[in-house]
């Protein structure tokens, strides 16, 4: 069966270092931003977990060739120290994580009817009104699936 892995892309701390006074702060901001992709998996393939991560990692690092600054071999050596776009390069600065499966939202609405008198209010007005519509009809849904009154 077909599934979307995430893979959560986080930066190792000596990056925002290395990057200090090589990059544009707004480059290093990109880079130093965690990201989540989303991998097409399974079904009927000898690929096991180990593969996609290491595609993963490829893929990330060739997406950062779209930053003008990084298109170049010369920009992405002065940037990350590498004219390459290797594993090597990757788990030298990020590191990656793959998630556990993610519920939906809508699967889990049933627990806030259940435990709505533990529930705090926010102090958000459309939230709120969604956890009054919620008390009042005892099925959740999203504050714009409400009507509003």
């Amino acid at each position: 069966m077909r599934f979307y892995a995430q893979y959560l892309i986080e930066p190792r701390p000596e990056l925002a270092a290395w990057l200090c006074g090589r990059v544009e702060p707004d480059l290093a901001d990109i880079l130093l931003e965690p990201a989540v992709l989303v991998n097409p998996e399974g079904g009927r393939s000898v690929w096991m977990p180990q593969d996609h991560a290491l595609t993963v990692k490829l893929v990330y690092l060739a997406s950062l060739r779209q930053y003008t600054p990084l298109e170049t071999d010369a920009g992405f050596e002065a940037a990350l120290g590498s004219t390459r776009i290797s594993v090597g390069l990757f788990d030298r600065w990020w590191t990656l994580r793959l998630l556990p499966g993610s519920d939906n939202t809508e699967s889990l609405r049933q627990f806030v009817v259940k435990h709505l008198g533990s529930v705090e209010r926010t102090g958000n007005e459309l939230v709120d009104s969604w956890l009054e519509w919620v008390r009042d009809h005892g099925e959740p849904k999203v504050a714009a699936d409400r009507p509003r009154d």
